[in-house]
């Protein structure tokens, strides 16, 4: 897979991001689904909890990690640390815990650096919906129009699945694609009169005109209910965008054959800046291990509260939470201003928008 223009592509829309830094990425992964499917009526897994690959970054000399868990009581079996031995829960069951805050503060005194590649899955599934309707000449309006529809299909969720299923989505037979398009349009109404409204309004004219055309090109001619096929993506980015870079992976038998099955290219020449390793066999690797596991918490909970609750959250903390959250988007301020690369979401603004708030409640700017 040549990756060139793809990689020439993000600089000239991110100018402000180093992609020539010559850094070393460890990397782990949590909620790898393999796919997202509605083949038994239903999503296979729970569609709120993000995918989320990334870990710790440094530049230059590798940084002594040996200490990276101590203060940490273990039991002397572990041979792997892993985020249950430090903290347990749903995220904010996890910033109760005084070995997070160990090791929150271990990593903060050490030259590193966290790195996110976070995809949201719903969002995911339905952003070809609008890449399909709109033309290319409003292609400004697409992220407003992605974020609308998201919303409204999370908060009708129990109409947009069975639709989906109706339809084998996000297979729609071209004979359908009116229908379908009938019925989602009925199923958006009542979110005119949301905040959303007018990206809903567009969106219907948008999707009405599509069918007309008897063209929703992306959601047409795919496999049925497959609505994500894989990951392949977010492991590729990092490699071909920090393309000086160092990229060790923990080890993924499915990847590592995607990659030799369809390497990556630059300029016509494979790209060879990757390893995989056992987790084992590096602190690092068991340290990005605890620190992606807790993130992934972290955008479950984003993605399951509302504006209102994390307001409410924020007046509830315990000191030891307030401690750890504020150590935990530390982490990710530290990290955006090194190098704002190292933090990619996949997702709408009305999740984004609640990290945001978030961080400015903790004064930290992410």
């Amino acid at each position: 897979m040549e990756t060139s223009e793809m990689r020439e592509a993000m600089q000239i829309m991110h100018p402000h991001v180093d992609i020539n830094a010559p850094l070393t990425l460890y990397y782990d992964e949590t909620n790898n689904i393999k796919k997202l499917h509605l083949k038994k009526g239903n999503f296979n897994v729970d569609y709120t909890a993000n995918f989320v690959l990334g870990g710790f970054a440094f530049s230059g000399q590798k940084p002594n990690v040996e200490d990276i868990f101590d203060g940490i009581p273990l039991q002397p079996n572990v041979v792997e640390v892993k985020l249950k031995h430090i903290a347990f829960g749903e995220f904010t069951d996890c910033l109760k815990s005084q070995e997070l805050r160990t090791f929150l503060t271990n990593v903060h005194a050490k030259p590193l650096y966290l790195h996110i590649s976070s995809l949201n899955l719903l969002y995911y599934s339905i952003v070809d919906i609008v890449d399909s309707a709109i033309p290319s000449s409003i292609m400004h309006y697409a992220p407003s129009l992605k974020n609308a529809l998201y919303i409204a299909c999370k908060m009708s969720i129990d109409a947009i699945v069975p639709l989906f299923v109706k339809y084998t989505y996000p297979n729609v037979p071209k004979a359908s694609v009116k229908d379908f398009v009938n019925e989602l349009v009925e199923i958006l109404e009542p979110y005119k009169t949301e905040k959303i409204g007018g990206g809903i309004k567009m969106l219907e004219s948008l999707l009405r005109e599509a069918a007309n055309k008897d063209s929703l090109p992306f959601i047409t001619d795919e496999d049925d209910y497959i609505l994500i096929q894989g990951f392949m993506q977010l492991y590729a980015r990092p490699i071909y965008l920090f393309l000086h870079s160092d990229h060790f992976f923990d080890n993924e038998t499915e990847i590592q054959q995607l990659l030799v099955d369809m390497p990556l290219l630059y300029k016509g020449q494979k790209i060879t800046n990757y390893s995989f390793f056992e987790s084992k066999a590096d602190k690092l690797i068991q340290a990005s291990d605890v620190i992606i596991g807790l993130t992934g918490k972290f955008f479950k909970y984003i993605n399951s509260s509302s504006h209102d609750d994390i307001l409410e959250l924020m007046f509830n903390l315990l000191d030891i939470q307030s401690e750890n959250l504020a150590l935990f988007l530390g982490l990710i301020e530290k990290s955006l201003g090194f190098n704002q690369g190292l933090i990619h979401y996949i997702d709408g603004h009305e999740e984004t928008s609640k990290i945001e708030l978030l961080g400015n409640l903790m004064g930290k700017d992410i």
